[in-house]
C-alpha cells in the first residue's frame, strides 16, 4: 500500500525531471548499470526490439523509447487495431458522461477532456478503451486506424502512478494526471487518443510536435490544425503517433454506434500493437 501512496506524497514533477536527467546519462559505465538494473527489475525482453543487446542503447531513455524490428507487429486488416503493446484495463461505452476507471471508480468525460465543450458533446456516447503500458512494455504509440489530425491539447496535472493498484485506489486518476489530448477525423467518425502522464513520466512526444511540454510549464496549451493540408496531417493505420519516456496509459475514444470491442478482450488482457480490437 505504501508503494501506491508514495508517488502521491512525493514531489512528483521534481522527481520526474531528475529521473529524466538520469535516464539521459551517456557515461558508458553509469548508463550500462542503469540499463542492467532496469532490465533486471522489470524483466525487459528485447527480442522484438531494433537493438537486442542492452548496452547498444546510448542511454536508458533510448532503451525506454526503443523501436521494434520491422514486421514484428503485423497490422491487422480490422477497422481498429491496438495502438500499443499494453494491458486493456477497462473498456466499454461512455454512459451518462461517465467512464469506468476500475471497480467502484468512475470519472467524467468532461473532466478527462478538460471541459472542452465541443469535444465533450462529440464523444458523449463514444466507445472507450484504457490501455496501460507497464515499464516492461514497448513505449511507442501508433494509430489504430487511418486518421487526420484536427487538434491537440496539453493539460497539466499530477503525475500519480497509473498501474492497477493506483487505478483501484485514487479516484478521478486519469482526469487528475497530466495528459495530452489528440483529436482526429476518421472514416469511422471522430476519434480521440489521450496520452496520460504518470509518476516519472515527465515527457510526452508526438511525431508532429516533438516534446509537447519542453519547458515543463504548468498551463494548458492548444494546437489547432484546420488549415493544414491533409497530406501533412494525415496518418495511416500503424503509423507512429508518439511515445512516452516511461510506462503510462493511453485512452482511445471512438464515436461509432456500430462498432463493438472484441469479446475476446477481457479486463487485464494483454494486447499487442497492430492486433484487432474488434470482433
Amino acid at each position: 500500500m505504501l508503494q501506491t501512496w508514495l508517488p502521491y506524497i512525493l514531489p512528483q514533477h521534481i522527481l520526474s525531471k531528475l529521473a529524466g536527467k538520469l535516464s539521459r546519462v551517456t557515461k558508458e559505465r553509469t548508463k550500462n548499470r542503469l540499463i542492467d538494473f532496469y532490465c533486471d527489475l522489470y524483466g525487459i525482453d528485447l527480442d522484438d526490439a531494433e537493438h537486442t543487446t542492452r548496452h547498444d542503447y546510448e542511454t536508458l531513455e533510448a532503451l525506454f523509447t526503443r523501436r521494434l524490428k520491422p514486421g514484428v507487429r503485423p497490422i491487422s486488416d480490422a477497422a481498429i487495431v491496438s495502438p500499443v503493446d499494453g494491458i486493456a484495463t477497462t473498456f466499454g461505452r461512455v454512459a451518462n458522461n461517465q467512464i469506468i476507471q476500475a471497480k467502484n471508480h468512475h470519472y467524467s468525460l468532461f473532466s478527462l477532456l478538460a471541459g472542452q465543450p465541443d469535444w465533450v458533446d462529440s464523444f458523449y456516447n463514444s466507445l472507450y478503451m484504457t490501455l496501460y503500458l507497464a515499464p516492461r512494455h514497448y513505449h511507442r504509440v501508433h494509430f489504430p486506424c487511418d486518421a487526420t489530425l484536427k487538434a491537440m491539447r496539453y493539460v497539466p496535472g499530477r503525475l500519480l502512478a497509473v498501474h492497477a493498484k493506483s487505478q483501484q485506489t485514487f479516484s478521478q486518476l486519469f482526469s487528475r494526471n497530466e495528459r495530452l489530448i489528440t483529436v482526429f477525423d476518421t472514416e469511422l467518425g471522430p476519434m480521440a487518443i489521450i496520452l496520460i502522464g504518470a509518476f516519472l513520466v515527465g515527457n510526452i512526444h508526438t511525431t508532429w510536435q516533438g516534446n509537447t511540454n519542453p519547458d515543463h510549464a504548468r498551463k494548458i496549451r492548444d494546437w489547432i490544425y484546420p488549415n493544414v493540408k491533409v497530406t501533412e496531417c494525415g496518418f495511416k493505420k500503424g503509423d507512429e503517433l508518439g511515445f512516452f519516456t516511461f510506462g503510462s496509459s493511453v485512452i482511445v475514444l471512438l464515436v461509432n454506434k456500430q462498432l463493438q470491442w472484441s469479446e475476446g478482450i477481457q479486463d487485464g488482457s494483454e494486447v499487442r500493437m497492430g492486433q484487432s480490437l474488434l470482433d
